[in-house]
């Protein structure tokens, strides 16, 4: 869906006559500047943790990280890049991060209290007062509703996907899990990382 969009966009711009010579360079610049803030965005949390965990430098973890990201991305540029790139956005949007809520839910809500939020946020707000309405969404509501709609998207591509979806789905999830335990368990080699954890 998202490759038609650079099909059918450039069909239209031809039809606009000489607004096409404004409209599309604006088009393709906003897309531009859509990706790169959005690199920036995804990059900069995972080097600052690649720096506190292993003590490198900024410098080197961004150099190895640009590098690696390169790499990976010259495999979607490939004859095989349209497939690959659909099978990862939907293992990425039906399957992790629908998860990942899910969890961040009931590690919020269950594991840390969220109804000891509620004066703290209560306090700081001027218009909207939560109280037991909200536990109740971000308790209950929230994780059962993403847990049925993930399970019909797991359940759409184990059932509905190709050969090559499901080993993609699963070599995706196998780097997914690897990297959260190599993040959780690997103690850290920055003091002041201990330092901010022992504060939290």
């Amino acid at each position: 869906m998202k490759t038609k969009k650079f099909i059918v966009y450039p069909t239209v711009f031809n039809v606009l006559g000489q607004w096409t010579y404004i409209l599309g360079p604006v088009f393709f610049l906003v897309v531009y500047m859509a990706g790169l803030t959005s690199i920036l965005s995804m990059i900069e949390p995972l080097s600052f943790s690649v720096q506190n965990k292993f003590g490198l430098s900024r410098k080197r973890t961004m150099t190895v990280l640009i590098i690696v990201g390169a790499a990976v991305s010259m495999i979607f540029a490939t004859s095989y890049g349209e497939s690959l790139i659909g099978f990862v956005d939907t293992f990425v949007n039906q399957i992790a991060v629908l998860l990942a809520i899910i969890f961040e839910c009931i590690l919020f809500a269950w594991i840390f209290k969220a109804e000891s939020l509620i004066d703290f946020l209560n306090a700081r707000t001027k218009t909207i007062k939560i109280g037991g309405w909200w536990l109740a969404i971000v308790k209950y509501i929230l994780p059962i509703v993403l847990a049925v709609i993930w399970i019909g998207g797991l359940f759409e591509v184990v059932s509905a996907g190709t050969f090559d979806q499901l080993i993609i789905t699963v070599i995706s999830a196998a780097i997914l899990v690897i990297a959260s335990l190599m993040f959780t368990i690997l103690p850290s080699k920055n003091s002041d990382w201990d330092d901010v954890e022992e504060r939290i």
